[in-house]
């Protein structure tokens, strides 16, 4: 099983459920230092050349070949980079074989316009604020782009790039002016884009495997910290289930019809219950661990299905499980609070004693802190401390 991009802590978990499973996983990395190469779980490991240079393809081909390789985890960069040779590299991947659905399943342009365009009052009503601007039709009015809420997310896809150097990104503009700039000069290096207004609230994710026509798991987390601390990365997250926004993914889902792994990410206002979704990922999250030590194994049972022994009936978790990646991702985020000028004093300073805080409740997991795979919990301190005091060699010296 060949598992890429294992420099990232949602592979780094992929690599921990199916290694402990018996799968034999070849964890592999643009880089030599990629902390999924240590993990006790991968049998092998292998730099690659970056995913989407001309020679990966080549190299991939030839890696699968001599290590009969019969499965690859997705990533969206990955399913990009083999639509040259889908036909002959698809089988290995564990998502569905249409291959216009799958492509248009990794872009979001195509996700928000298929859901808009369903005719599911429920769905629309927690759609985000949003104007779809297509290459092939006309640019949207300033009013259109001054009726969202600031700030304004100006999100682009590989998918619709015009050439290689367009990759998937999300811009920020303050302003309605601003996100109309940032428009016209983007339909320059991609076909379609999406801006979304700004939508209040905590980070949530419903999580899916579809398979068979099937949904086979479910699993939902909440964000408790994110980095910064306005809205962004989750730090510490939670097991959680909301019946409603569960049966609003399902629906979301099946419109769309994505197969394999699927991460739903929403924003949740804890005071009025009321929540809108804001992208689809259909991959696996970084959040993963938490769900590992909820009792989820969805990589497993990802790579069970696909080799046809999906289970029956869909498995239960454990609600209430908390998980963090104290180092850097926690830290971040009490370094957000404490620059935060407009936050008293006091919410500046609680997350750091919370920090420490965090390290003496038994309950709270640790995402690289990880049963049977406990140092690279260690490796990634050493590598942020290390990092520390090159910065502060760093500072001290001066050109003159």
């Amino acid at each position: 099983m060949l598992v890429p991009d294992s420099h990232a802590v949602a592979m780094i978990g992929v690599i921990r459920s199916l290694g402990r499973a018996g799968y034999p996983v070849h964890a592999c990395a643009e880089t030599p230092d990629a902390l999924g190469f240590g993990s006790r779980y991968a049998a092998r490991h292998a730099v690659c050349p970056p995913i989407g240079a001309p020679a990966f393809l080549s190299w991939m081909n030839g890696y699968v070949a001599e290590h009969g390789i019969r499965a690859i985890i997705p990533t969206e960069r990955l399913l990009l980079a083999i639509r040259p040779e889908f036909e002959t590299l698809a089988p290995l991947f564990p998502v569905g074989r249409d291959e216009t659905r799958l492509y248009d399943g990794l872009a979001k342009f195509d996700q928000f316009r298929q859901l808009h365009e369903g005719g599911d009052a429920v769905v629309a009503r927690h759609l985000p604020p949003m104007v779809l601007v297509a290459s092939d039709e006309p640019l949207p009015p300033l009013e259109a782009f001054a009726a969202l809420p600031t700030p304004l997310f100006v999100k682009v896809d590989k998918r619709h790039g015009r050439h290689d150097g367009a990759g998937s990104a999300v811009h920020v503009a303050q302003d309605a002016g601003d996100a109309r700039r940032m428009v016209e000069t983007l339909r320059a290096d991609y076909d379609k884009l999406i801006v979304q207004g700004y939508v209040a609230g905590r980070g949530a994710a419903a999580v899916f495997l579809s398979w068979g026509g099937r949904t086979r798991a479910e699993f939902m987390n909440l964000c408790l910290h994110e980095t910064p601390h306005t809205g962004g990365y989750c730090t510490l997250r939670e097991s959680w289930r909301n019946e409603a926004m569960l049966a609003h993914a399902r629906t979301c889902l099946r419109i769309i019809g994505w197969e394999g792994v699927s991460m739903l990410e929403y924003r949740w206002d804890d005071a009025s219950g009321d929540f809108h979704l804001i992208e689809i990922n259909p991959r696996f999250w970084a959040s993963l661990h938490v769900a590992l030590y909820a009792g989820m194994d969805l990589p497993r049972m990802l790579l069970d299905a696909f080799h046809g022994h999906a289970e029956d009936e869909a498995p239960g978790y454990r609600v209430g499980v908390r998980c963090r990646l104290a180092v850097p991702a926690e830290i971040s985020y009490v370094v957000s609070c404490l620059r935060d000028a407009a936050l008293p004093w006091p919410r500046r300073l609680w997350p750091v004693a919370e920090f420490f805080a965090l390290f003496l409740d038994m309950r709270v997991k640790a995402d690289l802190y990880f049963p049977g795979d406990r140092k690279l919990y260690w490796r990634e301190w050493r590598r942020f401390l290390r990092g520390l005091s090159s910065d502060r060699r760093g500072a001290g010296t001066t050109d003159t």
